[in-house]
């Protein structure tokens, strides 16, 4: 009989150990009765608090948290293969969506981008005719004295 180590089978599964976000920023998790929001990070859960705030001014409209955008390209929908050999269909989940005047705005916030980060946004600005707005945690700016 054949045997398989644990290793290879988590491997084989997709199963793999939870890893920290290599930039550094640590999941918010905010519990509000029986409703528990996740945020991917403190600037982006600010973020999302400056655009309800927006919202209650009457600035934006139909602000919505990780819409998954599907990625589809003459009428095919994108896939990739999984380590399981499946097809899985792509979607761009952007962080916020939200009207703006006459305008739609999707909305991502970034503390870091990568060159896949920028891939996946020239991807969803081609497929949907939209400029996807990057947002970022403010500077911090440091003044020197002499």
């Amino acid at each position: 009989m054949d045997r398989i180590h644990a290793r290879d089978l988590k491997l084989y599964l997709g199963l793999t150990r939870k890893s920290r976000n290599k930039y550094g920023a640590r999941k918010i998790r905010i519990k509000t009765g029986d409703v528990e929001e996740v945020y991917d990070s403190a600037g982006e859960m600010k973020r999302y608090g400056d655009l309800l705030l927006q919202e209650k001014i009457g600035n934006i409209s139909n602000l919505k948290r990780q819409v998954r955008i599907p990625l589809i390209v003459n009428g095919i929908h994108l896939t990739l293969e999984d380590v399981r050999g499946r097809r899985r269909r792509l979607f761009y989940e952007a962080d916020f969506t939200y009207n703006e005047q006459q305008d739609f705005v999707i909305e991502d916030f970034k503390g870091y981008d990568t060159p896949l980060s920028r891939l996946k946004r020239a991807i969803v600005e081609a497929i949907t005719g939209n400029k996807v707005r990057v947002t970022r945690k403010p500077t911090k700016v440091v003044a020197r004295c002499r």
